[in-house]
């Protein structure tokens, strides 16, 4: 192990600030978001992996020296050529959101970046290459194969296959050098004695030990919040001023603090970037294959797949104006107005009710208390005796209070509304849990982009029954921009009635594709995905978020709105009490720390705050946030 670049004593002092001259970064969990000795076990007997997960854990943990177990795990796995090409290729498909960027601005700002990884080189040599880190300048473990291709050992010299490699390789490297060191295991944490910053990354992975060892900790997945920590505030001024637009938005996301608001959430840059493409003319081939291709992943989201009673729309609105739409669609009764049953536990299904009855129809309101369910026994009893009913609103997720009204509950409960048309708010419960539009009967569901799909505002997304539709046909207020029918038709036909948000329905089809496809989603709860689809991983990471957040409450003593027996928790939203007068310096403390939270809403906005946990967020993050809390409460 060599020395220290330090004195025992200055060990224990503030180490030096930026600016540094060399920026060293691990690869697995860190510039990728996989740990490529994982990737490997592909093929392997359940003992076998087994063995090499126990194996992993205690070298990543610091609980055995890497010597001891880089040879058994290679050994047990034996990996051919075409197994670490494999590893190679994932790795490009991995990188973390802000690699590249942050890549190349620190190299405009004259940093030597380096690669030092106790993996095996031919992948993180391939992944150096692609982010334009020079050959000389990345270190991991040599690998041998047979004229076949076959394992034949690897390169048991290497440093960085025991016990304080990477301290010898960044010693011998850059021995008169101010670094900085970004990784996220023990092998990175006991480097830091070499280092004049250790950064702690947790944005895939989080190990206690190795945050505790860290002079600094990002726990953020965007590589775009490493900069404060890597560059002084001079240099993201120079950065910032440089005339490039990718580095000016790169400093903007690395200086404001994350968005953990009930709506909008955070949207990731690669989903910004998806919107500036060229435009193309809304009655062309290149926007009706767009449209297209959007509606089967919708069909999936919205649970209505084989369902061909049910169609999907998308407008360029708001889900405010979906409400509107949904109720401009309700013909007269033997020229009366319309009658609705709306189920009121908070300000949005309040919303729901109030635009009803701006609209003219003869509302009849279902109260609860605030933080609690729709009442749905009390909607059964009034359908029953004050029936019929044209329609009946609810709200799953009532972003206002943070309570769940199960829409399995909705569907049972409401089963004798006769021909009443259900109409479903899902705005905070879309793309987070499954709704399973055409199972519970819901003739129209609708949401916002900018919720749990974690994309721009400015796109309302919905599904409708047949019957709605038919029915809509008689009603004489649909007007011309919320015409239900319009709209749809439009839609179905891949020519929309007027333009629409073009940037926003390629945003769309590129989140969509990507939930699907499961790789992020895998990353982001931080699982393997077991066989599972996108769509099942995405609703598992909000489930577990939800859990999460639950437990956390319960450990800090503290509680949701309303009367804890009738609580019910939204796969999205959190509201909890911190006191009357609490929330400014809450909402200010949590900023300072990265986090944007939100106050309460209506007449919780003076006593409470809400916590976002929909969209893009990772399970490290969510426990990084309510981590900042606990301590800021």
């Amino acid at each position: 192990m060599p020395s220290p670049r330090r004195s025992p004593e200055s060990l224990f002092a503030e180490r030096p600030d930026p600016p540094y001259r060399v920026i060293v970064f691990d690869c697995d969990s860190t510039l990728s978001s996989i740990e490529g000795i994982e990737e490997l076990k592909a093929g392997l007997g359940p003992d076998e992996v087994s063995a090499i997960a126990g194996l992993t854990a205690l070298a990543m943990d610091g609980q055995a020296p890497l010597e001891e177990v880089y040879g058994r795990r290679l050994e047990i796995i034996r990996p051919s050529k075409n197994d670490v090409e494999g590893v190679a290729r994932l790795y490009l498909t991995t990188v973390l959101a802000g690699v590249e960027d942050t890549v190349h601005a620190l190299r405009y700002l004259g940093k030597e970046l380096a690669v030092i990884s106790g993996g095996l080189a031919p992948p993180v040599q391939a992944l150096a290459d692609y982010l334009g880190i020079p050959k000389e300048r990345v270190w991991a473990v040599g690998i041998e194969f047979d004229a076949e291709g076959h394992y034949a050992g690897f390169d048991e010299g290497s440093p960085l296959a025991r016990k304080g490699g990477k301290a010898e390789v960044i010693s011998a490297a850059f021995p008169d050098a101010s670094v900085a060191l970004v990784g996220d295991g023990a092998t990175d944490a006991e480097a830091k004695v070499v280092c004049d910053r250790f950064v702690a990354f947790t944005g895939v992975v989080e190990r206690p030990d190795v945050v505790r060892q860290g002079d600094r900790v990002c726990r953020a997945a965007d590589f775009a919040a490493l900069l404060p920590h890597l560059c002084s505030e001079s240099e993201l001024d120079q950065l910032a001023a440089s005339g490039s637009e990718r580095f000016a938005a790169l400093v903007e996301r690395a200086r404001r603090p994350r968005l953990w608001i009930p709506g909008p959430t955070e949207v990731r840059p690669e989903l910004l970037a998806s919107q500036t493409a060229p435009m193309v003319g809304h009655r062309t081939g290149t926007m009706r294959e767009l449209m297209r291709a959007i509606d089967p992943h919708l069909r999936a989201a919205f649970g209505i797949e084989g369902a061909p009673f049910m169609d999907v729309g998308v407008h360029s609105c708001t889900a405010t104006a979906l409400m509107e739409m949904s109720l401009r669609a309700l013909p007269d009764s033997n020229g009366e107005p319309p009658r609705v049953l709306s189920l009121v536990n908070g300000s949005f299904s309040r919303r729901y009710a109030e635009i009803a009855e701006s609209l003219g129809c003869a509302v009849t309101r279902i109260e609860s208390e605030l933080g609690a369910p729709a009442d749905l026994e009390s909607a059964r009893r009034a359908i029953a005796d004050d029936g019929p009913f044209a329609a009946v609103t609810v709200c799953l997720s009532e972003t206002s209070t943070g309570a769940l009204t199960d829409p399995t509950e909705v569907a049972s409960a409401l089963a004798a509304r006769g021909d009443a048309w259900l109409l479903v708010d899902a705005v905070t419960y879309f793309a987070a849990a499954p709704l399973d539009a055409a199972r519970h009967g819901m003739d129209f569901c609708f949401a916002g982009t900018q919720k749990a799909l974690a994309l721009p505002p400015g796109l309302g997304i919905y599904c409708v029954s047949r019957r709605m539709l038919e029915g809509a046909r008689r009603a004489d207020g649909r007007g011309f921009f919320l015409d239900l029918v319009r709209v749809t038709e439009g839609h179905a036909a891949q020519n929309p009635p007027m333009t629409p948000t073009i940037p926003l329905f390629r945003a769309l089809l590129s989140q969509l594709r990507t939930i699907a496809e499961g790789a992020l989603e895998a990353s982001l709860i931080g699982e393997p995905s077991r066989g599972r689809s996108g769509w099942e991983l995405r609703f598992a990471r909000h489930a577990k978020l939800r859990s999460i957040g639950s437990e956390w409450l319960g450990r800090e003593g503290l509680h949701r709105p309303g009367t804890q027996d009738h609580v019910t928790a939204s796969p999205t939203v959190i509201c909890l009490g911190v006191g009357e007068g609490r929330v400014p310096g809450v909402l200010e403390d949590m900023r300072s720390a990265g986090f944007e939270i939100a106050p309460g809403y209506g007449p919780l906005r003076g006593s409470h705050v809400r916590i976002g946990h929909m969209g893009d967020h990772s399970v490290q993050e969510f426990r990084a946030l309510l981590a900042t809390l606990s301590t800021v409460l």
